[in-house]
């Protein structure tokens, strides 16, 4: 608008908006997009198809995971680290071979992007070794009364057929399928959570191939997903048998596994 004068003063709209980017250059006040970036996208290496609800975790050079999330419906995905240092992915997909990244650079406020191909050939084992494999694992799970436990009925389970079925970054994706189980993996700095969803979200009793876990072990840094091979779920102090009792009344997880046990 020109005044009589002949000069011009700002639309109030447009000086306020000239006032705003003003106030928060000069603020002080930090930038809202702090911390590391890695996106992406998971593609079939065959068709070049996206590979709908991946999983993809950033884990640090230690191996201990940072951040995970799932892939969108194009494939996308996208992790946030607090810190810059060294990482690397893994990914994995219902029907695709895990597949881990090497290891990159995260600079500070870095934004980096990484595209991963996940093959759909599942790798091939000596149909003897599976069959020995598998046959192993009956053997303990019948030894440590878990298809006795889980016909009478008391608890809930997941045997390894199931288990077989669902791709899992962390123990936290296995569990999180049990019901009355709310499991969720928090990043290095705060661990895992692990709740029964009864008796007020109480923290049950973990056991690893029937080894009590001492409170407060971090049981993503000791037990490989990709070795548990069935879980059960005992809630309370009706469903809790004598060996596992104690003085726990919450409940207890009971997981095991097929290689190892705690590493």
């Amino acid at each position: 608008m020109r005044l009589s004068n002949g000069h011009r003063f700002l639309r109030t709209p447009v000086l306020f908006r000239a006032l705003c980017v003003l106030t928060a250059a000069h603020s002080g006040l930090p930038d809202i997009a702090t911390g590391q970036t890695v996106r992406g996208h998971l593609y079939d290496s065959e068709t070049r198809g996206p590979v709908i609800n991946g999983t993809v975790a950033l884990r640090d050079d230690l191996g201990a995971i940072v951040a995970r999330t799932d892939t969108d419906e194009e494939g996308a995905f996208e992790l946030t680290a607090r810190t810059s240092g060294t990482y690397f992915l893994l990914a994995v997909g219902l029907g695709y071979r895990s597949t881990p990244t090497g290891q990159f650079e995260l600079g500070e406020g870095e934004v980096a992007t990484i595209d991963i191909s996940l093959s759909p050939e599942p790798l091939e084992l000596d149909p003897l070794s599976v069959e020995a494999r598998r046959q192993r694992m009956v053997a303990k799970l019948t030894h440590h009364g878990f298809y006795e436990r889980q016909r009478q009925g008391f608890g809930s389970f997941l045997t390894p057929e199931q288990i077989k079925r669902w791709p899992a970054v962390t123990v936290s994706d296995i569990l999180r399928h049990a019901p009355f189980v709310h499991a969720e993996y928090k990043g290095s700095a705060q661990g895992t959570s692990i709740r029964i969803r009864k008796y007020g979200n109480c923290s049950p009793a973990l056991y690893v191939d029937g080894r009590k876990l001492a409170p407060g072990f971090e049981i993503e840094y000791a037990v490989d997903p990709e070795n548990v091979v069935a879980v059960e779920v005992f809630r309370g102090t009706t469903q809790i048998l004598p060996q596992w009792a104690g003085y726990q009344t919450c409940g207890v997880i009971l997981i095991w596994m097929d290689l190892g046990g705690i590493g």
